[in-house]
């Protein structure tokens, strides 16, 4: 039984969490062969697998573990050894036999995230938020107090709400235990992501720390954004509401633009944002010019991740964010 990590669960529905082998070692068949599985206080029901019509004498069947967990998940915070209850039950000749063990596996805490597939730090992305969304409303309403700008009313939203988050201080902090630059598209590595509301209260975090709260925010705000990853690093991109035709526009020596789907994307440096939004901009073109001819750039759209990597449901928060 691998470990469970609460924050890659998709809807709660049949998450994967490993495999049970059954031997069939008496000489006859076993027919309807049922497998459930049961971990206490984090399941509201036993789990039943899929039935196994027949396993012929002297022959074994894999059956995948689907567990569909309860809320109750989400709300740990620290590593957690748990007992997972397997019962196995099958006809023999008109009689029914059971068989039950019971295994342990680990509750990663809901922070945890193994980086083998980048579409999971989607999870981590928490635009309804309230903490979140508080946040990039108030910011994003300036933008509309009495301004005339030539610039479109969503591309002014986001830039308001870049530079307030830069003037309100994020200091970059490097995760000690799994920097992001060793443990980027590890398949074993565990790192920890903090949500964004812990990120806006602590005033601090690393590289996908800080992508995921500015995600937020701008998701927040109804600007769509895009996760971008080079070797050893995360940081992001936003819709600058024109057409990928329209990037030759917005592009210069010093500033570059992601054309993905149809649409220009703004990339943003995520550890920089202290320094204000063209600054952003600038260090983020330099890593795309640098990655793009060579390949090394990866884009991943936070809507598109989000169908296979819905945000975690996190219960309200009494955090008290003082822009």
């Amino acid at each position: 039984v691998e470990p469970v990590f609460p924050s890659l669960i998709k809807r709660y529905l049949e998450t994967p969490i490993g495999s049970v082998t059954v031997k069939n070692v008496s000489p006859r068949p076993v027919e309807n062969v049922k497998v459930s599985a049961f971990i206490n206080g984090y399941m509201d029901f036993p789990a039943e697998m899929p039935v196994v019509a027949q396993i012929a004498a002297g022959a074994t069947a894999t059956v995948p573990l689907l567990i569909t967990f309860a809320p109750s998940l989400t709300e740990v915070q620290e590593d957690l050894p748990v007992q997972v209850l397997i019962e196995v039950a099958g006809t023999v000749s008109g009689a029914v036999q059971k068989i039950s063990r019971t295994v342990t596996t680990t509750v990663l805490r809901r922070t945890a995230l193994v980086w083998d597939d980048t579409r999971k730090i989607a999870a981590f992305i928490t635009p309804n938020d309230d903490t979140v969304s508080g946040f990039a409303l108030r910011a994003a309403s300036a933008a509309e107090a009495g301004t005339r700008q030539r610039l479109s009313a969503r591309l002014l939203r986001a830039l308001r709400i870049i530079d307030a988050l830069g003037v309100y201080g994020i200091a970059y902090v490097e995760d000690p235990d799994a920097p992001i630059t060793k443990v980027l598209g590890s398949p074993t590595a565990v790192d920890t992501v903090r949500f964004p509301r812990t990120t806006l209260a602590n005033r601090t975090g690393d590289c996908d720390d800080t992508t995921v709260l500015l995600a937020s925010l701008l998701e927040a705000a109804g600007i769509r954004t895009m996760v971008l990853t080079t070797p050893g690093h995360i940081f992001l991109a936003f819709d600058s509401d024109g057409g990928a035709e329209n990037a030759a526009l917005l592009a210069t020596r010093d500033l570059e633009i992601v054309s993905a789907g149809g649409t220009a994307w703004i990339p943003v440096e995520t550890t920089v944002l202290k320094d204000g939004f063209m600054a952003a901009w600038k260090a983020a073109s330099s890593l795309v010019r640098k990655h793009r001819s060579a390949g090394g750039l990866g884009t991943f759209a936070f809507r598109d991740m989000g169908t296979a990597f819905p945000s975690m449901p996190l219960k309200p928060s009494s955090i008290t964010v003082a822009e």
